[in-house]
């Protein structure tokens, strides 16, 4: 899955830039702990800081600070918790105009009692928080964290066009357009059923619901040297102790033959008696894990590694063994009260060939709250963002096709929101390290790390075939996009000011970019249709000043000018290629192609529209009006047409009212332009 030559690049590593004044990418003020505590002070972990395990010190340690005033006056001119549009807050506790922010564990989508955190007349949210407690007892310190970042969320993507006639999250539009009535609902340990993110359209609630994560169980192998390190470890499903943290030495299970014992009856194991107070180590096969957890445990065993293979296959050369699923109960996991792993035949016939002498140690903390994993707060509240844009705020269904590239942009905007000055685009990154207790940087939950490094990142456009799930699809969108993002910062460079949707640097360019180009695409986008959509906002906002930049970057990964999405409704018929353009290949000049729709102000449009277009040379041009849901309403033009300037009357009578999208396509290349309807 790796590209051609120009996949592999040197890459300009930037200096790290001067610390802002505006600490943590918000106009906000640090506040010294014992300095008093003006109105509206939160105490989190400020934005770009990903988790508690990225923030500094590490836990046990507080590494919150107390923020002072962070709404942006723009976005949320009364504060955050506002609702009537006029000076003075109508609540103290974490809701507002943009976010009601609670915990929800009976998952009845209702706040729990007292869950909501109340900063009283001073809206001072600052609650102790411990992080060696179980969730509930943080959840005051949990609430006004994720209020806090959601609330960044819609300040700074309201710079960039998620605004309200764009259907953004808002009880009081401040009569700026769109419908209101629909601030963001954000349950924390959540007790209900999946989804985690429900998106109606404009002017109906959206709701976002964050889990308690189970805490992993985690093997460690602490001698000796040749084999220490953390190892992937297969949980126990629903049974077994809840927290625990053994180091023992291990101890084979052997039959009487001196062979690999099963360990399924007490009877077949003939070294019991160096079970006690050991981890032993058994191997998969004839009965259920449980069983042979039980057995060790009645002898005096303190944990059990469970290796995945049989006696034939961990002593023969067949292949296999190396997943790790979960354990489920069995018959008897009721009565286990000891911790209990399985590993692959890899690593267990490494802690075979070392034995005796492994020393292991198999812990597992307190549940994490995953609303301190703000990758993944930021993942969710994407969901919404690009719900509401692509395809207009009132048909939030727009991103259900097989080929959609949904949870990549919700990936992508993760890791926009967690980049921190000093990390360069080769280097590794990954998400929900926090929530799953994966270790940083180079832990993850997806196929590889992100990183525009092929040798740690390879991945390209084709890899959707291998990838059915919307989850590992979207994986391979952001790649793609992270490759664009970096081109960006490499030569315009870093801002960690996220809200100056103005600002030239390449973070900025590919914010404004990227939520630009999901109001231009069509309904139901494939990976095609994703990347014509970013081009025609550089068109739209730079005047095409970075179309070659795009162009390299998503050649690279295989979104090339000869790239075949097929149908958006299958994952697997597209096609990809890394060629360039004519005219950034240099083999042909530049298209100087321009699509408006007119009027441009006021629009919506009435009764009719004027689309006028420009041809740079003679040759055929097609101009299609679809609507919302990517159906072809209008042809305007399809057939050969004289070089210069046109215009195609649009007679809008017929159509309904809402979003439509104009696509004209000539001289080789694709521009969109979206217009409203409105009776």
């Amino acid at each position: 899955m790796r590209g051609p030559a120009q996949g592999v690049r040197s890459r300009m590593r930037l200096p790290a830039l001067p610390t802002a004044a505006r600490p943590a990418l918000i106009g906000a003020v640090v506040l010294a702990a014992a300095a008093p505590a003006p109105a509206q002070t939160y105490r989190v972990y400020p934005v770009p800081v990903e988790s508690p395990i990225h923030a500094t010190p590490l836990p046990p340690a507080d590494a919150r600070v107390l923020i002072a005033d962070p709404s942006d006056a723009i976005a949320s001119p009364f504060g955050w918790h506002d609702t009537d549009g006029a000076a003075g807050a109508e609540f103290t506790i974490t809701r507002g105009n943009n976010v009601h922010a609670y915990a929800d564990r009976d998952g009845d989508s209702l706040p729990d009692p007292g869950t909501e955190a109340d900063g009283g007349p001073a809206l001072a949210f600052d609650f102790p928080l411990d992080l060696t407690l179980p969730p509930e007892a943080n959840t005051h310190a949990v609430v006004a964290n994720a209020f806090y970042w959601f609330n960044v969320f819609h300040d700074v993507l309201y710079q960039y066009g998620f605004d309200e006639g764009s259907g953004n999250f808002q009880t009081n539009n401040y009569g700026r357009g769109g419908i209101g009535g629909d601030e963001m609902r954000l349950a924390v340990q959540y007790g209900g059923p999946l989804p985690a993110t429900l998106t109606p359209p404009d002017g109906l609630r959206p709701r976002t619901h964050l889990f308690v994560q189970p805490a992993p169980t985690t093997l460690s192998i602490t001698a000796p040297a040749a084999i220490a390190g953390e190892y992937a470890a297969g949980q126990q499903s629903d049974w077994g102790p809840d927290l625990f943290d053994v180091t023992r030495s291990v101890v084979v299970a052997r039959d009487a033959g001196g062979g690999l014992a099963l360990a399924c009856t007490p009877e077949e194991i003939a070294n019991g008696p160096e079970f006690a107070d050991a981890i032993v180590l058994v191997l998969r096969g004839s009965c259920d894990y449980s069983r042979k957890v039980l057995n060790a445990e009645s002898l005096g065993a303190e944990g059990v590694i469970v290796v995945n293979c049989d006696p034939d296959v961990c002593t023969g050369t067949a292949d296999g063994g190396e997943a790790v699923p979960g354990m489920t109960a069995g018959e008897v996991g009721s009565q286990v009260t000891i911790p209990a792993v399985l590993v692959a035949r890899s690593a267990g016939l490494s802690f075979l060939a070392h034995s005796p002498g492994v020393e292991a140690r198999i812990a597992r903390g307190v549940d994490r709250d995953q609303a301190f994993d703000h990758g993944y707060l930021t993942h969710l509240y994407a969901h919404g963002l690009t719900s509401r844009l692509t395809g207009g705020a009132h048909n939030p269904n727009c991103l259900l096709a097989a080929e959609s590239p949904s949870d990549g942009w919700s990936d992508w905007y993760a890791l926009m929101f967690t980049q921190r000055p000093g990390v360069h685009g080769e280097d590794p990154r990954t998400l929900l390290n926090y929530a799953l207790g994966l270790p940083t940087p180079t832990g993850g939950f997806m196929p590889a790390p992100y990183s525009t490094d092929f040798a740690i990142n390879p991945y390209t456009y084709q890899a959707t075939h291998i990838y059915s799930s919307g989850v590992f699809l979207g994986f391979v969108w952001a790649t793609i996009l992270w490759e664009v993002t970096w081109d960006l910062i490499d030569d315009h460079g870093l801002d960690p000011d996220l809200y100056n949707a103005d600002g030239g640097a390449g973070n900025q360019l590919a914010l404004h970019l990227v939520t630009h180009g999901l109001k231009l695409q069509p309904c139901s986008p494939g990976f095609v249709d994703a990347r014509d959509a970013i081009l025609a906002a550089d068109e739209a906002l730079y005047a095409g000043a970075h179309l070659e930049l795009l162009w390299r970057a998503f050649a690279r990964r295989g979104l090339g000018y000869s790239a075949s999405q097929g149908s958006s409704g299958t994952n697997n018929d597209n096609v990809e290629a890394f060629d360039l353009p004519p005219w950034v290949a240099g083999e042909a000049e530049a298209p100087a192609l321009a699509l408006a729709v007119a009027p441009v102000a006021p629009n919506p449009a009435g009764a009719a529209a004027a689309i006028r277009y420009t041809l740079p040379a003679a040759g055929a041009a097609r101009l299609v009006v679809y609507d919302v849901a990517g159906r072809a309403v209008a042809t305007l033009a399809d057939g050969e047409r004289t070089a210069g300037a046109h215009e195609a009357a649009l007679d809008t009578r017929g159509l309904s009212a809402g979003v439509y999208v104009v696509r004209l396509e000539a001289a080789g290349a694709t521009r969109v332009q979206r217009f409203v309807v409105a009776r």
